[in-house]
C-alpha cells in the first residue's frame, strides 16, 4: 500500500469517524435529555427545594400535595413556571419515545445511539 493511499484511507477514516460522533450528539434523544438537564437545573437554581420540601405537606395526603404544588406553581416567577412546564413536557416526550421505541408485540427497536 503506497503512502498516498494509508494518507487517503486515514483522511475518509477520519471523515466516517466525525459524521458518527456528530450523529450520536446530535441524537433526538441525547438533545432532548440535554435540553431536559438545562431546564431542571435553571429551576433548581431558582427555587430553594430545601425549603419547598420544608412546607410540603406529608405527601401521603395526597389532596394537601396536589394543592400545595397547584398554589407554588401558581404564585412563582413566569420564568420558573415556563421552566417547570418544559420540564414536564420535555420529560413526557422523552417517556413517549421510549415507550415508542418497544413494541408490547415482542418486537422491540433498540435505544442505542
Amino acid at each position: 500500500m503506497s503512502v498516498a493511499n494509508t494518507e487517503f484511507k486515514k483522511r475518509v477514516m477520519r471523515r466516517i469517524y466525525i459524521i458518527s460522533v456528530l450523529r450520536q450528539v446530535f441524537h433526538p434523544v441525547v438533545l432532548k435529555s440535554a435540553m431536559l438537564a438545562v431546564f431542571v437545573l435553571t429551576t433548581s437554581v431558582l427555587v430553594s427545594i430545601p425549603n419547598v420540601i420544608e412546607n410540603m405537606p406529608i405527601f401521603t395526603d395526597l389532596g394537601a400535595s396536589l394543592r400545595f404544588i397547584l398554589r407554588a406553581f401558581v404564585q412563582t416567577e413566569t420564568l420558573v413556571q415556563i421552566f417547570s412546564l418544559g420540564s414536564m413536557l420535555l420529560m413526557a416526550w422523552l417517556i413517549k419515545d421510549a415507550l415508542k421505541s418497544f413494541s408490547f408485540s415482542g418486537h422491540h427497536k433498540s435505544l442505542a445511539l
